[in-house]
C-alpha cells in the first residue's frame, strides 16, 4: 500500500498530465527481465536504453491502470521515463539476486545468467609474454589492433574503437576539438541550448577511452586556456544531465544563469567565426584542477 500511496503523491504533484517517473520498483523489473532471459534459454542478450525505458513504461502503465492511479488521459499520454544512475544500479543489484549479471555498455545493456560464465573460455596468460613489450610498444600495438578492426568491420566490438593513451596533452586537444565539432553539429539552431553536451556524451564522443568522471582536469585546462586568450569559456558547454547547467553554477542563482546563457551564445558565435582555431590550440597545457580548500 505504501508503494501505491507514493505513486499517488508523485502523480498529484505533477504540473502536467504526463507520467515520466520510473514508478516500477527495480526488483519487479529485474524479475521480468530475468524471467524472459531464462525462459528463452539464452546465454547472453542485450537490450538498448530505449527498449529498457519502453519496458519500464509498459510496466508503469499496467501498474497505474491496475491500481487506478491517475486518470485515463494521463496514463494514455505516458512517456518513456528517465532512468537515473541510482535506478540502474539498484536494478543491477536486484538482477544479481536473480542470478543475472547486468552490464552497462554504450547506450545498451547486457544480461547474462551467472551460470553461463562457467562456459566462457578462459584467458590464457603467459607471464613471459607480459614483459615482452615496453609500455609504449604495447600501447602502439593495441592502437594498431583497433585501427585494423575499424578497417575490417563496420563496427568493432573492441572498446568501441577507442584509442588508449597516457598523453594528456593529446587527449586535451581531442576534447577541445570534440567540443567545437559538437557545436558545429548541434549548435547552429534557433535554440542555443542544443549546443550543450553532457559529461557522458563528451566521453563517448572522444576518440580516446575516457570516463565521464575523469574529465574535470581537462575541462579546467580548457577553462584556463580560454581565460588566457580572452575567449568565452568553452568548457561551459559541458553540463549535468539533470540540471542542464555547468557544475559550477547554482540552479537558484538567476544572475549566474543569465550570464551562462550569454556565454553560450558567445561560444556559438566564436565557433562560427573559427575563433577557437588559432595557433594557440597547439600549445594547450594540461593542468590539475585545484581542490577546494577545506573550511
Amino acid at each position: 500500500m505504501n508503494e501505491i500511496a507514493n505513486i499517488e503523491n508523485n502523480h498529484a504533484t505533477k504540473n502536467t498530465d504526463t507520467i515520466a517517473t520510473a514508478f516500477v520498483e527495480p526488483s519487479i523489473l529485474a524479475l521480468h527481465l530475468a524471467y524472459f532471459l531464462f525462459s528463452g534459454g539464452q546465454s547472453m542478450v542485450q537490450i538498448s536504453q530505449r527498449e529498457l525505458k519502453q519496458t519500464v513504461l509498459a510496466l508503469n502503465v499496467h501498474f497505474l491502470t491496475e491500481h487506478s492511479v491517475g486518470d485515463e488521459k494521463a496514463r494514455d499520454n505516458s512517456i518513456a521515463p528517465s532512468l537515473s544512475d541510482a535506478y540502474i544500479s539498484h536494478l543491477s543489484y536486484e538482477l544479481e539476486k536473480c542470478q543475472v549479471y547486468f552490464i552497462k555498455l554504450n547506450k545498451r545493456y547486457l544480461l547474462m545468467p551467472m551460470a553461463s560464465v562457467n562456459t566462457v573460455e578462459k584467458l590464457s596468460v603467459d607471464a613471459q609474454a607480459l614483459v615482452k613489450f615496453s609500455d609504449q610498444e604495447i600501447r602502439s600495438k593495441f592502437n594498431a589492433l583497433l585501427d585494423n578492426a575499424k578497417k575490417g568491420t563496420k563496427q568493432s566490438t573492441i572498446l568501441d574503437n577507442k584509442l588508449i593513451s597516457d598523453d594528456k596533452q593529446v587527449i586535451l586537444r581531442d576534447i577541445w576539438d570534440t567540443l567545437i565539432a559538437w557545436v558545429k553539429e548541434k549548435g547552429y539552431s534557433e535554440n542555443n541550448e542544443d549546443a550543450l553536451i553532457t559529461y557522458q556524451q563528451l566521453a563517448q564522443r572522444s576518440r580516446y577511452q575516457l570516463h565521464r568522471n575523469g574529465l574535470a582536469n581537462y575541462l579546467y585546462s580548457i577553462e584556463v586556456a580560454c581565460k588566457d586568450k580572452d575567449l568565452p569559456s568553452l568548457d561551459s558547454l559541458v553540463v549535468k544531465q539533470d540540471k542542464r547547467l555547468p557544475e559550477k553554477i547554482d540552479p537558484m542563482d538567476t544572475a549566474k544563469i543569465n550570464e551562462f546563457k550569454t556565454t553560450l551564445k558567445d561560444i556559438i558565435e566564436y565557433v562560427k567565426s573559427d575563433m577557437y582555431d588559432g595557433d594557440y590550440v597547439n600549445t594547450l597545457e594540461y593542468r590539475h584542477k585545484p581542490r577546494p580548500k577545506k573550511r
